[in-house]
């Protein structure tokens, strides 16, 4: 899973800081998740990919709190589907399992290695969208190779990978039966 790293300026007089957190909002600190933190730096770790987090910082000295600061939101980019090939005639069936946070799916494909992040040949999926594209028009008896990333506005995840080769009917019964 991933991680965020925190750092902001050092408020006058603070000894040390309350991170609030939460993944929702609006985020009212009595109802937030804390973390204590001494100085002005701080990695949260351990989180789930595609989920937004919302950060509000409050100092504190020795004889006060401050007020909490001003909201401030990250998001992480979505994990990697896992993206299946299945060959047909002149085709190629491709599925994926949904991700958390997707905002689109983008689908590349190419003959040749390695997959070539080129506009002219992508798929763009919302991921309201079903989690399947058929690619049609192939060769039959030639390689494709598919890359296809989840993105939302953390950015793309890590690429899922998957390669076919489309043949004919008879091919196809051919290699069943033998």
């Amino acid at each position: 899973d991933r991680q965020i790293q925190l750092s902001w300026q050092a408020a006058d007089n603070a000894e040390s800081y309350i991170l609030f957190w939460s993944n929702t909002l609006p985020l009212e600190p009595a109802g937030a998740n804390r973390i204590a933190v001494t100085g002005t730096r701080f990695v949260h770790e351990n989180l789930d990919n595609g989920q937004d987090y919302h950060y509000v910082i409050v100092s504190l000295g020795a004889d006060a709190e401050s007020a909490p600061g001003t909201v401030f939101s990250v998001t992480l980019p979505p994990d990697t589907p896992v993206l299946t090939a299945e060959a047909g005639d002149v085709s190629i069936r491709l599925s994926w399992d949904a991700v958390t946070g997707v905002d689109t799916y983008w689908l590349y494909w190419s003959t040749t290695l390695p997959v070539v992040q080129d506009d002219s040949r992508r798929f763009e999926i919302a991921a309201t969208d079903p989690l399947s594209v058929n690619h049609d028009g192939l060769n039959n008896g030639e390689a494709y190779h598919y890359l296809i990333l989840a993105v939302n506005k953390g950015g793309e995840s890590p690429p899922g990978l998957a390669t076919a080769v489309p043949m004919s009917m008879q091919e196809q019964i051919g290699r069943a039966s033998g």
